[in-house]
C-alpha cells in the first residue's frame, strides 16, 4: 500500500491512469452495469465528485487492497403507492 502522504488528488490521477492503462478491460468487465467507461472521464476527473463503479474497482487495483461500499437499503416504492 501506498506511504500515508499520498494526496486525494494524487490517488485520483492514479485511478485515471489505471482506467487508461486497463481500459479494454474495464469496459469488458462493467460496462453493463456501468455504462460506457467513455462517458465518465470528465467525471471521474473533477475533483470532489462521487466514485462510480468504475472508479472503486480501479482504485483497489491501485491500492493493492479490497474496498467495501456500504449503502443503506432503499425502499424503491414510489410515494404516491405508499397512500392509496
Amino acid at each position: 500500500m501506498p506511504s500515508l502522504n499520498v494526496t486525494p488528488i494524487e490517488l485520483r490521477v492514479r485511478t485515471i491512469v489505471e482506467l487508461v492503462t486497463n481500459f479494454d478491460e474495464y469496459t469488458y468487465n462493467y460496462m453493463d452495469s456501468v455504462g460506457p467507461l467513455q462517458e465518465r472521464w470528465k467525471d471521474i476527473a473533477k475533483n470532489y465528485s462521487y466514485s462510480d463503479l468504475y472508479e472503486l474497482v480501479s482504485l483497489c487495483n491501485v491500492l493493492g487492497c479490497n474496498i467495501r461500499s456500504l449503502y443503506p437499503r432503499i425502499d424503491y416504492h414510489s410515494v404516491s403507492s405508499r397512500y392509496f
